[in-house]
């Protein structure tokens, strides 16, 4: 007849697991770390120590048959905060302690020999603990998660706030740094219309901008949604604006060093943003720096064009031949084949915009004046008499 098994069986297990937990935590360790790559900045020494603290909670509730203490939670929580501030997700959070538990309840089973009948009572207790523990570790991981968020959020605003100033000071350089920006490295800026964008697009933003290299923010303004990043390029940034999936309006600055370099791409992209119109909804100062520094003369520059303003919204077609013209290499035989009309028609044309204008697109300052011109009146900016 086989002999009664008696709890102190399973004690003897659970005592002995107690006395290896330094090695066991280290195994656990290994584990954690080759599965979620978030725990590389926790400290090695530091995890082992954490994983061999709770570890050795569990198994003392185990081992009294009782579930974990206010105490046990009070650290849980404590762990979580920290994973939080040290930037672990909660998700790597909540896969480390499920880790720590499998591999617990591993060697438990695998060194039962004798004792078995209390698994099933123990499996139980660890089950329970297992969902205390994640609802504690949560809820202080979560606590702290919303308070930085709320602190980035409010640094966000005041870098910004700050570098609206016509001078950078010592504040604006303890703010960037705050945010993880090197204050004398290249930062680019883009400025996006907001437009019927529902609320929260801003932080839907930011988290795209997180998948970027380097440090990155969004920030809603207004009608405009206000980006600045460290280490993405311009062209990386137009493509997040591209994913946004809602064909937005949006101006990017050209990449600049120092905070000063900050605020000049910030007035590059809303430049930009100001100039966009017709199928182009993106618009790069390294690519359209023209375009964007003549839109923000409109007001000096409109007597200069508003007498030519109603023969350029009138002749759509001449405005096509002088823009097709400057792009064939002013070769009035490229332009014809590229509208697919005769060379003569190029040249009639091109006498006509001379007639109504005054500005001869066959020279240099005549087909400049002509096509700042026409992008003037497109824009919008040009208003009649």
């Amino acid at each position: 007849m086989a002999k009664a098994e008696r709890r102190e069986d399973i004690v003897e297990v659970l005592d002995q697991l107690r006395e290896e937990m330094p090695s066991i935590a280290k195994g656990v360790v290994r584990e954690i770390r080759a599965n979620l790559v978030e725990y590389s900045v926790v400290p090695l020494g530091d995890h082992v120590e954490h994983v061999t603290e709770q570890l050795t909670r569990i198994v003392d509730s185990l081992r009294e048959g009782r579930q974990l203490t206010d105490e046990d939670l009070r650290r849980a929580g404590a762990l979580g905060r920290l994973r939080a501030t040290q930037g672990v997700s909660v998700e790597a959070v909540m896969g480390a302690w499920h880790v720590g538990n499998r591999e617990l309840w591993k060697i438990i089973d695998e060194r039962a020999d004798r004792g078995r009948s209390f698994l099933p009572g123990l499996a139980t207790l660890l089950w329970d603990s297992m969902q205390m523990t994640s609802t504690e570790l949560a809820a202080s991981h979560s606590s702290v998660s919303r308070a930085q968020h709320t602190q980035d959020l409010t640094l966000r605003h005041r870098l910004m706030a700050l570098l609206s100033r016509e001078e950078v000071g010592p504040e604006a350089e303890e703010v960037a740094a705050s945010l993880g920006f090197d204050v004398a490295g290249e930062y680019v800026a883009a400025c996006i219309s907001a437009g019927e964008r529902p609320i929260g697009v801003a932080q839907t933003l930011h988290e795209e901008l997180e998948y970027l290299d380097g440090v990155s923010f969004a920030v809603q303004q207004g009608a405009v949604l206000m980006v600045l990043a460290q280490g993405p390029s311009a062209k990386d940034v137009v493509e997040v604006i591209d994913g946004l999936g809602t064909s937005p309006t949006a101006g990017v600055g050209l990449e600049r060093a120092g905070l000063r370099g900050a605020q000049m791409s910030i007035e590059d992209a809303r430049l930009c943003l100001e100039s966009v119109g017709g199928e182009q909804r993106v618009r790069a100062f390294g690519d359209d720096w023209w375009r964007a520094s003549l839109m923000a003369e409109s007001e000096r520059l409109a007597p200069l064009v508003v007498e030519r303003r109603e023969a350029i919204e009138e002749n759509p077609h001449l405005v096509e031949t002088i823009e097709q013209f400057m792009t064939s290499g002013f070769s009035v035989t490229a332009a014809a084949k590229a509208l697919q009309i005769h060379a003569n028609s190029v040249a009639y044309r091109l006498d006509r915009w001379h007639q109504l204008t005054g500005w001869d697109p066959r020279t240099f300052i005549g087909l400049n004046q002509s096509l700042l011109g026409c992008a003037l009146v497109q824009s919008g900016k040009i208003s009649g008499t």
